[in-house]
């Protein structure tokens, strides 16, 4: 009898347009993820909240579209859809505008609460920006409550200057199985832990003092490192023609690395799976593809480049 997949996930959190010089387009971290786990084949269910507006309505159609369950989706009549307006700095680093939205105001219903404890996913899918206000805390607080030793939790980071919660940093760090970060990130929580070890000791003190099993580091184009019970795995940047923006490569790399721990893949194939992922997503104007043939095209092609272990 063959073994039943292991490929239903849960993200909670943001969903918003990112309004570039250029025009608006759908984003937020875990609406990113979702969209690219869905792509690389897993089931996702993702809770977030819209407001009632025509926003709200467009970013509905849109998900609807791409398959989400619309039950999931909630519509706050008070508050608006959120939207981040998107500016570069001279590096070409994208900087954000944040402002409060409908999505501070997630909530766990009854129905929803009883159906996680009765039918968890196999992983759970949270970041640190929702979690800047009392209320986005004690949602994932809840969920994580629910899903507690039922399936993997895996945190992005995803530090905004002006929106970081240290305490709720630190919480995140407790809570998962699994944490991807990039460099930058990194060197804050070497900063607040007082580490002054290298990159590769400050991910071991954070394996150890945190019990997290897998924590991966993007370095832009110089690659990334992952480290697990196999120790260190490493792999070198993804050289790309013609980028247009960094903004969704992170959140397209967590999607591939959630999708390669659930296979088993082995480390290797999952980091140049996911730069691969990463590096097609700078070629777009926007954090997710807007052509249906994105997916099918990226998996068509074998992962290129190289890793090496410890």
């Amino acid at each position: 009898m063959p073994t039943q997949a292991r490929n239903r996930m849960l993200a909670v959190g943001e969903v918003l347009f990112d309004c570039f010089p250029g025009g608006k387009r759908l984003g937020g971290a875990p609406c990113n993820f979702s969209i690219h786990a869905r792509g690389l084949g897993a089931k996702v269910d993702f809770l977030t909240r819209v407001g009632d507006d025509a926003n709200g309505k467009m970013i509905r159609e849109k998900l609807a579209g791409l398959g989400f369950n619309l039950d999931l989706i909630q519509i706050d009549g008070d508050w608006p859809t959120g939207v981040v307006h998107v500016t570069f700095n001279d590096c070409g680093n994208p900087e954000y505008e944040i402002v409060p939205a409908a999505w501070d105001h997630i909530e766990l219903d009854a129905e929803s609460a009883s159906r996680l404890s009765d039918d968890p996913p196999h992983l759970f899918y949270f970041g640190t920006l929702a979690q800047r206000t009392p209320a986005g805390a004690s949602l994932i607080e809840r969920v994580a409550e629910r899903l507690a030793g039922k399936c993997t939790f895996l945190c992005d980071l995803n530090l905004r200057r002006g929106h970081v919660v240290k305490s709720r940093v630190f919480r995140s760090l407790e809570l998962c199985d699994a944490l991807k970060l990039n460099e930058e990130e990194l060197a804050y929580l070497a900063a607040e832990l007082g580490s002054t070890g290298t990159r590769e000791q400050v991910m071991e003190e954070l394996q150890r003092r945190f019990s997290i099993s897998v924590i991966a580091v993007t370095r832009g184009k110089l690659g990334s490192i992952l480290l697990s019970e196999s120790g260190f795995t490493r792999s070198a940047g993804v050289k790309v023609a013609d980028p247009v923006n960094t903004v969704g490569a992170g959140d397209a790399f967590t999607a591939a690395l959630a999708v390669g721990m659930l296979n088993d893949d082995p480390p290797g194939q999952i980091l140049l799976r996911a730069g691969g992922l990463a590096a097609e997503v700078c070629r777009l104007p926007g954090a997710v593809p807007e052509n249906p043939g994105f997916f099918t095209a990226f998996l068509s092609r074998p992962a290129k480049g190289e890793t090496h272990g410890q």
